[in-house]
C-alpha cells in the first residue's frame, strides 16, 4: 500500500509544476514579478543575517576597498588614519594605487586623488605643472 501512495505522488508531482513563490502553475522563471520578489526577498535575508552577525553596510564597504587595493581592512584604517602624502591634510583620506602597477604607493586625501585625476596620473604632465607654478 506505501508502494501505490509512492507512485501517485510522483506522477502528480511530475504532471504539473508550480512557481514556487506563488503557487500557480509554471516555473519560476515564467513569471517575471515572482523572480524580482524572490530576488529582493533573499537580499532582505541576507542583509537582515550580516545585521544579525554586526557586519555593518559601511564593514562591508571596507571590505570591498580593501580586496581591490590588495590590502587587509587594518591596513586599510590605518592608511586612512595617515595625512595626505601631498598636502598634508588629515581629511578623506585613502589609499592612492599607482595606475601602472596596482600598488598601493600611498595616502591621498580626496582633494589631490582629484588633482592627480585631472593630470591622468602622468609625471611628465605634474613636473609641467610644476614649471609653470616654479616660474
Amino acid at each position: 500500500m506505501a508502494h501505490a501512495v509512492g507512485a501517485i505522488f510522483r506522477s502528480a508531482k511530475m504532471s504539473v509544476m508550480n512557481c514556487v513563490e506563488c503557487n500557480k502553475p509554471g516555473k519560476l522563471k515564467e513569471h517575471p514579478e515572482c523572480e524580482k520578489a524572490r530576488r529582493a526577498r533573499r537580499e532582505r535575508d541576507r542583509k537582515s543575517r550580516l545585521k544579525e552577525q554586526g557586519v555593518t553596510s559601511s564593514d562591508r564597504a571596507r571590505a570591498g576597498r580593501a580586496k581591490r587595493y590588495g590590502i587587509t581592512v587594518p591596513e586599510l584604517l590605518d592608511l586612512a588614519a595617515k595625512p595626505c602624502d601631498v598636502c598634508g591634510d588629515h581629511d578623506r583620506n585613502s589609499p592612492y594605487e599607482r595606475k601602472d602597477t596596482g600598488t598601493v604607493a600611498g595616502t591621498v586625501c580626496q582633494k589631490c586623488a582629484t588633482a592627480l585625476g585631472f593630470f591622468g596620473h602622468d609625471p611628465k604632465r605634474l613636473r609641467a605643472a610644476l614649471s609653470l607654478l616654479t616660474t
